[in-house]
């Protein structure tokens, strides 16, 4: 039971979202906004196919479409 991640069919980047989510979640109130501030990304990527770059989206974006 080492990779309890890999077993539910998360791959590890998202297990490691999932699990400082909680984190941050069990925080007290003050600790708490100052985490989930931390943990904001403002990064974005764009899919390359034949040799062209696709539209640009937001990581943040897209982990929570991922997530839904």
């Amino acid at each position: 039971m080492a990779f309890a991640w890999k077993a539910a069919g998360l791959t590890y980047n998202r297990y490691l979202a999932v699990a400082s989510r909680v984190v941050r979640r069990s925080l007290k109130e003050d600790k708490r906004i100052q985490a989930e501030r931390r943990g904001e990304m403002e990064l974005k990527f764009a899919k390359w196919e034949n040799g062209k770059q696709g539209e640009n989206k937001s990581v943040a974006s897209a982990n929570e479409a991922a997530m839904a």
